[in-house]
């Protein structure tokens, strides 16, 4: 793959997520279906809702720069130089696998 195919595979996972996010936001502000309201007073919905709120905005800025770092990374050769290092320290995919993943 190359550099520009796994950067725009980020970006639409990326923004697939934050679609999904979005829709379950709109959806909990709709009311409680009449079999639920037994379950969950409108209070408790309100507070839910808040809390996803929240929860979505949080996520949207942690993703986003996890974003920017993930394909500042991949950009620098980071990615390329660290598969180098691996071969250097070891023949073995395994331990070059478990040198990868230590590292980063």
């Amino acid at each position: 793959m190359t550099t520009l195919t796994i950067a725009l595979l980020l970006i639409v996972v990326y923004l697939v997520d934050s679609a999904a996010d979005l829709l379950n936001y709109f959806t909990s502000k709709k009311p409680l279906p009449a079999q639920l309201q037994s379950v969950q007073t409108p209070e408790q919905q309100a507070r839910a809702t808040q809390y996803l709120h929240h929860r979505i905005k949080l996520g949207q800025s942690q993703g986003a720069v996890n974003l920017i770092v993930l394909l500042t990374l991949l950009y620098q050769g980071f990615f390329g130089w660290l598969q180098i290092e691996a071969a250097d320290w070891s023949a073995s995919p395994l331990w070059q696998a478990l040198y990868y993943g230590a590292t980063f």
